[in-house]
């Protein structure tokens, strides 16, 4: 099931949610998270605030505006991946090919087979192993990154996993081929000529190909 952001920031204590805030870019600086700090503002009461509260904490109108915005952006769902997610700028600005699907879709939407119809219908032409692997080169970027928060590492980490099985599956498709063409080879290969040693072509080709594949 999609993990939604409200429901991570409610387990926030105080430095937690000023550490996220940080990340955020939002033009705070020390005097307007100790005031947070001061009222003993959690990330569960976070999402509550109105203008009022906010007033009461003794902050200064632009941080009221910034929070409150941010405040409605997340208990929306608006808030978008590029602001949560900060490496999601760099991987932006590479340019890579359908990168657009992490930032266009919200991280609690991102899924292998979501992420293949969206490209299927955006590049018709597309092959599975390029975007295959592009979904997994930028999913491992926003794991590895040390500002991506601890519950989204775990989201892309089970993505991970499944594009790594879905990597071996195709690898197992090809040796199962490779299994059957060498068992052809090696039907036809009794009419192929054979060496000093008495061995086949055909059979040698197969005998050492399977030391390299495992299958005989």
């Amino acid at each position: 099931m999609p993990i939604d952001l409200r429901d991570i920031i409610k387990k926030w204590d105080t430095e937690k949610l000023i550490d996220f805030l940080r990340d955020q870019d939002l033009d705070l600086d020390e005097e307007d998270f100790s005031c947070l700090r001061s009222q003993r503002i959690s990330g569960s009461n976070f999402l509550l605030l109105e203008r009022g509260d906010l007033f009461d904490c003794k902050l200064r109108v632009g941080p009221i505006l910034t929070l409150l915005t941010l405040i409605n952006d997340i208990n929306t769902e608006k808030l978008s991946s590029e602001k949560l997610i900060p490496v999601l700028k760099d991987i932006k600005n590479s340019k890579w090919q359908y990168s657009r699907y992490f930032y266009i879709f919200p991280f609690n939407k991102w899924s292998l087979e979501h992420y293949k119809n969206w490209v299927l219908s955006n590049y018709p032409t597309s092959k599975k192993e390029v975007y295959n692997r592009c979904f997994f080169k930028i999913i491992r970027k926003i794991k590895e990154d040390s500002k991506t928060l601890e519950e989204i590492r775990e989201f892309v980490s089970k993505l991970d996993r499944k594009v790594l099985i879905c990597v071996r599956d195709s690898i197992n498709n090809i040796w199962v081929w490779m299994r059957l063409f060498l068992a052809y080879l090696v039907r036809i290969g009794s009419h192929i000529s054979r060496d000093s040693t008495g061995e086949s072509a055909f059979l040698k080709v197969s005998r050492i190909s399977s030391f390299f594949t495992g299958y005989v």
